[in-house]
């Protein structure tokens, strides 16, 4: 017996009807991309370190770095390594210098 829920009718609905794709779940890395760009910076100039996943791809992020092709690239200091500005999470405490 034919199951009563393989019907071409109900394949035809469930192409018609669209369903709601599922929301995003927030991250601070998104938002912080999203408001950039709103401001007009291009997406091609904002990167994330974990992108990156092999120590080439990294190598390659950070010339793009110096050389102005990636202007903000935002990552955990465990992932960017010593070098890179750390902002602490306390803002009164940031002088501006580098770790």
């Amino acid at each position: 017996m034919p199951c009563p829920l393989d019907n071409p009718m109900l394949h035809a609905l469930e192409q018609a009807v669209p369903l709601e794709e599922p929301e995003q779940a927030f991250t601070v890395y998104e938002d912080i991309r999203q408001k950039l760009i709103a401001q007009g910076m291009p997406a091609e100039q904002i990167a994330f370190i974990h992108e990156t996943n092999t120590e080439v791809r990294k190598k390659e992020l950070f010339a793009k770095v110096r050389t102005g092709q990636v202007r903000v690239l935002l990552g955990s200091t465990a992932k960017m390594g010593a070098g890179t500005v750390e902002v602490p999470s306390n803002p009164d405490s940031f002088d501006g210098e580098r770790n």
